[in-house]
């Protein structure tokens, strides 16, 4: 790939290479990190044959293409992984909103139930599974490295990994329950009809009466499941989240 040869942000400072560090593996890079600490939201990015945008990503300092590709996300989230965990800890009380959730479906599934979590990252929501007493979960995450960190975790030493884009992953297994932890509704992981294809996915992937469980954006889960649980909860002031637990009909 050709060097960068310019970057500017919105107020129009210009960053040179030096400034910048950056995956430089395909035709552009992946994801962009300012050396010099400058906050900026957006990126103009020059190299090789022309101009590109890029915005911040989960305001985690790396930025993207605002047109990325799953393999470009794939290639963030290999970098992110290692700060991945402390940065989410300011979008507020997510792990609450994990815990909630899980206790509620503990009410309809016990703890020999096959669960396969869907865009796990670094474990956060399996790990609340497994403290919950669940044994037999499945990680299904785009990013091997945020598997790495997830493997790492003590409560997740005996679960299976499958290092996959659910959307485009095939399977003739079938679960007990399906869980997704801040994926769904979010354009980080999702489009909206990546989204609808998700939902087929999931109904075909539960078993007869098996449940799905998402925390984040519902949108359209309320149609696709009889539902069973449902509402908001607070991660900090002025900003909450959903969950929805339903089942297949």
């Amino acid at each position: 790939m050709d060097k960068i040869q310019s970057a500017y942000v919105w107020e129009k400072k210009k960053l040179d290479d030096p400034d910048l560090e950056y995956d430089a593996t395909g035709k552009r890079p992946a994801w962009i990190k300012i050396k010099n600490q400058v906050k900026t939201k957006f990126l103009t990015v020059s190299f090789g044959y022309g101009n590109n945008q890029y915005v911040e990503f989960l305001h985690s300092g790396f930025h993207i293409p605002t047109n990325y590709t799953k393999e470009e996300l794939g290639k963030l989230y290999d970098q992110f992984a290692e700060t991945y965990d402390d940065v989410v800890k300011g979008f507020g009380d997510e792990l609450g909103a994990i815990q909630k959730a899980v206790g509620l479906l503990s009410k309809l599934k016990n703890t020999s139930s096959t669960i396969l979590d869907i865009g796990s990252g670094t474990g956060r929501g399996a790990e609340v599974l497994a403290k919950k007493g669940y044994k037999n979960l499945t990680l299904l995450e785009l990013s091997k490295e945020m598997l790495a960190k997830a493997r790492q975790k003590p409560p997740l030493q005996h679960c299976t990994y499958i290092e996959a884009e659910f959307v485009t992953y095939e399977t003739q297994e079938k679960y007990d329950a399906i869980t997704s932890f801040f994926a769904f509704g979010s354009p980080s992981y999702f489009s909206e009809q990546e989204t609808i294809t998700g939902l087929e996915k999931i109904k075909k992937m539960l078993k007869e009466k098996g449940v799905v469980l998402v925390v984040g954006d519902i949108a359209g889960f309320e149609k696709e499941f009889t539902p069973l649980f449902s509402g908001d909860f607070e991660l900090k002031k002025g900003l909450k989240t959903q969950y929805f637990i339903g089942q297949k009909k």
